[in-house]
């Protein structure tokens, strides 16, 4: 299994999407697989970068870079679907994660992590319920 993260995600402000996937497109070599999601405040701009992911610290107008490390789509608003993306998360590779954060910040706690969580739509449970059963 290959051990890296190669998704990723830029958040910029609404509205300014296609300013990133500029720089994006001017700043990296073979970024490619670019998808926006567009926002009230905030939208993303996903995308896949193979090469040194240092080099996603340079980028200016992003407000953060975030590597993706797994997406659930089509999940059920009540425990069945709390159940799946559960089980979706104990499969995500953490040494992929670990490898991220020590190309990016050698110095940093590679044992310590924070589980981000986007629930798009109505849901029978919540962010924190998810994080906490996790």
């Amino acid at each position: 299994m290959d051990s890296k993260v190669y998704q990723f995600y830029a958040a910029a402000l609404s509205g300014l999407e296609e300013v990133v996937v500029d720089e994006l497109k001017g700043s990296l070599a073979e970024v490619s697989s670019l998808r926006i999601e567009r926002g009230k405040r905030q939208g993303r701009v996903f995308f896949t970068h193979r090469r040194r992911p240092r080099q996603l610290l340079d980028l200016h107008t992003p407000l953060s870079i975030c590597g993706l490390l797994t997406q659930v789509q089509g999940v059920t608003v009540g425990r069945p679907g709390l159940e799946r993306l559960l089980e979706q998360l104990r499969k995500v590779d953490f040494t992929a994660a670990q490898g991220l954060l020590k190309a990016c910040e050698p110095e940093a706690n590679d044992r310590q992590f924070q589980l981000s969580v986007t629930l798009q739509g109505a849901h029978r449970f919540s962010k924190s319920e998810l994080v906490r059963q996790f």
